[in-house]
């Protein structure tokens, strides 16, 4: 890991790691993931870019386990939806006027039907959850009786409207209708806030643009020795050359990642 001037922060290889300009030293401890989230914030006090980098990882809002179920519950005040989507009537009735506004307004770009969304309270603090509808008649629709991609666009832009913090999303795409994938990503595109989207799906890419997806796209892989690597996907000489005819969708789907000449390692 290094910083942009090229300095090295941290180092890890062969079972040892390093900080900084440091002596390599035994890793002695089990962990997962990365071996920063179990170093003490002391341990790194003369490496404040590392430091800065391991509470800005921490600070992630991961929404990888969205639950319809869970959106639909009534909850108490809270300050954030939880990873499955649990608080989001609470959540929503905390949002200012303006906020609200932004999620209804990114509601109905897809759904032009949508009119606003209720928050009631109930006894003991609970907070219930309804969609105002107008078709020829106008529909009030509890949340519990909500389709599952309402409640998943609802939760994601309530989050895009209100929360300060990097927001993680796993498979955006399950559970969502394809026709309305394209102004979700715009969305996200468009969105002030740091926005971090795992996917498999070649969809997704289809509806970035060109400089936006050299820019953005990240490949992760395994390499032969089983450590996990990235790069940009769309740095790689022949994708590179794909994007000219195709678009980064389609590239995605024609490019042969098993293939070891594929990813050059620096």
């Amino acid at each position: 890991m290094k910083s942009d001037s090229g300095d090295v922060l941290m180092e890890v290889k062969d079972g040892h790691y390093r900080i900084g300009a440091g002596s390599l030293r035994r890793i002695e401890f089990d962990y997962q993931g990365s071996i920063l989230s179990q170093l003490k914030d002391s341990s790194l006090d003369e490496q404040p870019d590392l430091l800065e980098l391991k509470r800005l990882i921490g600070s992630i809002k991961s929404m990888d386990l969205l639950s319809p179920p869970q959106m639909r519950e009534r909850a108490r005040s809270v300050e954030e939806v939880g990873p499955g989507g649990e608080g989001l009537s609470a959540f929503i009735d905390g949002m200012t006027d303006k906020e609200r506004r932004e999620l209804i307004d990114s509601l109905r770009e897809v759904n032009p039907h949508l009119r606003d969304i209720e928050t009631k309270s109930l006894r003991s603090g609970w907070k219930e959850l309804k969609f105002k509808e107008k078709y020829e008649e106008e529909l009030v629709t509890e949340a519990h009786h909500m389709n599952d991609g309402t409640l998943r666009l609802a939760t994601i832009f309530a989050l895009l409207a209100r929360g300060d913090r990097i927001l993680l999303f796993d498979e955006i795409e399950n559970g969502i209708n394809p026709e309305v994938m394209e102004r979700l990503v715009q969305r996200m595109v468009e969105s002030h806030r740091q926005v971090i989207v795992t996917t498999h799906s070649p969809m997704i890419l289809n509806y970035l643009s060109d400089e936006v997806a050299e820019r953005s796209v990240i490949l992760l892989y395994k390499n032969r020795d089983g450590y996990t690597k990235s790069t940009r996907f769309f740095d790689l000489p022949d994708v590179k050359k794909k994007l000219t005819l195709l678009g980064p969708g389609e590239v995605f789907l024609d490019s042969d990642l098993r293939e070891p000449m594929e990813i050059q390692e620096s």
